[in-house]
């Protein structure tokens, strides 16, 4: 059940049995528009369970709450990320506001090919081999072949790691006179560490 008012909005929403509810209290403005959309973005990534099952804090609950982070930390470019943070749960202490090029390398869908994120089938082998592919600066680098999509998807995972640490310091580069992507980027960063 969705109602939304001018300035209280209420989203009911069943989130693992119970009915937890959401609440707008911030007046609706050209200046904060940005900001209620991303809250709102989050409230509907949890009502979808997009991916899996997505929790959010009990402190997101409030818009104003919400608010202030992003008001903290956003940057333009920027989209805001649990699954960076290896998380399925959006708040202050797992989310984070990173550049769409990084926010790219956290995808948890299965691609249009039906396979896991970095993952295809290798058309020149004979039988189905997987092949696990990683994209460095705009380049496809392909990580090996392999028996089982899992294997793939593994070897894949582990080389997200060293992508991710380069295109943070790329990032940073690009960055260097946005105080809240550095902020962002260096969080990032020890993360991956």
């Amino acid at each position: 059940m969705l109602l939304f008012h001018s300035l209280h909005n209420i989203l009911l929403i069943p989130n693992k049995g119970e009915i937890m509810k959401f609440t707008n209290d911030v007046a609706c403005t050209h200046e904060n528009s940005a900001q209620r959309n991303s809250w709102r973005n989050v409230i509907m990534q949890v009502k979808r369970k997009r991916g899996g099952d997505y929790t959010v804090s009990s402190e997101w609950l409030l818009s104003s709450n919400y608010i202030a982070f992003y008001d903290d930390n956003f940057f333009t470019g920027s989209r805001l990320s649990c699954s960076a943070m290896m998380a399925r749960h959006f708040s202050k202490e797992t989310c984070v506001f990173i550049p769409a090029e990084i926010a790219n390398l956290f995808r948890t869908s299965k691609g249009s090919n039906g396979l896991s994120v970095g993952v295809s089938i290798d058309k020149k082998a004979k039988g189905k081999i997987f092949q696990a592919n990683v994209s460095i600066n705009g380049k496809l680098v392909k990580l090996g072949r392999f028996k089982t999509e899992k294997e793939a998807a593994d070897a894949y995972s582990e080389s997200k790691r060293e992508v991710v640490l380069s295109r943070i310091n790329d990032c940073l580069e690009i960055y260097k006179k946005e105080p809240n992507a550095i902020k962002s980027l260096m969080r990032l960063k020890e993360f991956y560490k």
